[in-house]
């Protein structure tokens, strides 16, 4: 093996080409972005960059020097038009050939299709160039509107409470991440909002952008209209498959490895095995685990890759963890106190503990991942009573023992 292409200088791409080299491949390694930016960490850029307590230095996956130094070749601005299993085709027309070829082409922007979407104001949030514009288009404003109550919708608001914006939040489901949380642990989260001064709309459904060239409002379905000089859209991504005609995500085997020789896929645009079912999660933590297994993976290595999901999120001066993924549950047990963001929810499926949530609790890190990757069945009397250990729980320790 002598040639190796990485498509997508994302988390995944960056930790698979550090670890081909870390594991001794010193063959020709390429990699392929369509961004014109250095390799970056994308979680700040709703955090601390959009606060502007980090800048573009501080959020490097690596420095510049790192790609000379392990001769990786970066073709920034590229992008990748077309693939087969011997050769990846280039905007440009330009073919690289390769002996193995990873995907790590992450996701893009689902746009709301409703009319004064292409008002001057309305922005999105997904790129270091989103970033650096909404950053400059923040400290300008006055009133924000953030629309979708998701993680990065979330950040958006605190961070725009943070800056003295006055700042409203619609969301459309009765509670933001009510689908991923529970009712109740979601009230909790939108009560931390509230506190910081973010209206909290729900029930909301936008019908529309209203302005001449510039947004001066956003519509909901209600006939309700909340005045604005800046709304930013966060309703989710759509996986980049498109190099293998994967509109859902690219799915993979449990060595990450897609249906056509040679050519593997890592990160958000990968649909893996977990737990008896094909899943695509857009997790940090999942994306460079991913990247690193490929690596090995396409170095020969035949272990299955065997995933922990875990993400953060930080609102204003409160850290939230997930460990696990719990599409479903039947039981939500709560330990700790949720109002005073000291608190563990987990997340049940059949006895068994499928995910994780916590604020305020970061000695209970390692035992929730041990717990959840596990799968451990523990009495909900138990995990919701305090004086029962969590680390001495995930070990294996009855109550009492």
């Amino acid at each position: 093996m002598r040639r190796v292409v990485i498509v997508g200088a994302s988390v995944a791409g960056v930790h698979a080409a550090q670890a081909l080299r870390a594991a001794g491949y010193d063959g020709d390694l390429q990699l392929v972005s369509a961004e014109v930016e250095f390799p970056y960490d994308r979680p700040p850029l709703s955090k601390g960059f959009l606060l502007g307590t980090q800048e573009a230095v501080d959020i490097a996956l690596q420095p510049r020097s790192f790609y000379e130094e392990q001769r990786i070749a970066l073709l920034l601005g590229t992008r990748a038009t077309a693939l087969d299993q011997h050769a990846l085709t280039l905007a440009d027309g330009r073919r690289l050939t390769y002996d193995r070829l990873l995907l790590a082409t992450g996701a893009r922007l689902r746009r709301l299709e409703v009319p004064g979407g292409d008002l001057q104001g309305v922005v999105y949030l997904r790129t270091f160039e989103d970033a650096r514009a909404l950053r400059e288009r923040l400290a300008a404003a006055g009133r924000v509107v953030v629309v979708g109550g998701g993680f990065i919708g979330l950040e958006v608001a605190s961070a725009a409470a943070q800056l003295g914006k006055k700042a409203v939040l619609l969301e459309a489901l009765p509670a933001p991440l009510g689908h991923l949380l529970g009712e109740e642990v979601a009230q909790g989260l939108a009560q931390l909002h509230q506190e910081h001064g973010v209206e909290l709309v729900t029930g909301a459904t936008v019908v529309r952008f209203a302005g001449d060239s510039a947004v001066r409002s956003v519509e909901v379905q209600d006939g309700r209209s909340f005045p604005c000089d800046l709304a930013v859209v966060g309703v989710g991504v759509a996986p980049n498959g498109e190099l293998l005609g994967a509109d859902g995500g690219i799915e993979v085997d449990s060595r990450l490895q897609t249906s056509m020789p040679g050519v593997f896929a890592a990160g958000d645009v990968a649909r893996f095995p977990l737990r008896g079912r094909h899943v695509r999660i857009e997790h940090w933590d999942i994306a460079r685990a991913m990247g690193e297994h490929a690596a090995r993976a396409m170095l020969g290595e035949d272990a299955p890759f065997e995933a922990s999901p875990f993400f953060w999120s930080d609102q204003y001066d409160v850290t939230f963890q997930y460990f696990g993924h719990a599409e479903r549950w039947d039981r939500m047990v709560l330990r700790g106190d949720l109002m005073a963001r000291s608190f563990v929810a987990f997340y049940l499926q059949g006895g068994a503990i499928g995910a994780a949530f916590t604020a305020g609790r970061p000695r209970d890190a390692l035992p929730l991942r041990r717990l959840v990757d596990q799968a451990a069945h523990i009495d909900p009397d138990v995990l919701q009573r305090e004086e029962f250990s969590l680390r001495r729980l995930s070990k294996g320790e009855q109550p009492g023992g």
